[in-house]
């Protein structure tokens, strides 16, 4: 299993419950990021209709530069989604503002007047699907574990998300990668 083949699935299942602009709509993104819309009534014919391959390069930022574009254009904040869920086969590319991509995105949010409410709350789980492609994996800092609304993930097991859908760990909402970790880890057959 690719991380594109993961990313594709993934993004099929969210798409559907969007609300508005978004619903059966996803982002793909390279250099720049592309706003798609699934083709069909079905979710099989959505994935048989589907020829999009944009991918290769990991610029994060350009999600946030399409946000801003889209504000621009008119969409009201009601209407984006409270935030992404983010696959990639090894790290997104560096930002060259000496913050974190998840510190750049939130400035870019800011800069395009999304509301301090909006922001603060704005979640972004990155999911590292891992890929030797590159001949050895990459190490990239996205941000700390400890980073409100921030959570990463690595893997193909997708069940850790499950906080998205308002699942509790052991009646835990997770707020950080560090809570989602520590909520995960404590199963009964692990704490033995």
């Amino acid at each position: 299993v690719s991380a594109y083949d993961v990313a594709k699935s993934m993004a099929l299942y969210f798409s559907y419950l969007l609300k508005g602009p978004f619903n059966k709509a996803y982002f793909e993104f390279n250099t720049t990021c592309k706003l798609r819309h699934w083709i069909g009534d079905t979710p099989v014919k959505n994935l048989q209709n589907d020829n999009n391959t944009y991918n290769g390069s990991t610029n994060f930022q350009s999600v946030a530069d399409t946000f801003t574009k889209l504000k621009k254009d008119g969409l009201a904040e009601e209407e984006f989604p409270t935030g992404i869920l983010c696959i990639s086969d090894g790290c997104f590319n560096y930002d060259d503002s000496n913050r974190t991509n998840f510190e750049s995105l939130k400035a870019k949010l800011r800069a395009a007047r999304f509301s301090e409410t909006y922001v603060n709350n704005f979640k972004v789980v990155l999911w590292d699907i891992p890929n030797y492609y590159y001949s050895k994996p990459q190490t990239a800092f996205e941000g700390s574990a400890d980073t409100p609304n921030l959570y990463h993930m690595s893997g193909l097991d997708g069940s850790a998300i499950a906080f998205l859908m308002g699942t509790k760990y052991n009646e835990v909402v997770p707020k950080t990668s560090e809570e989602l970790f520590l909520a995960a880890m404590n199963q009964e057959v692990l704490n033995m």
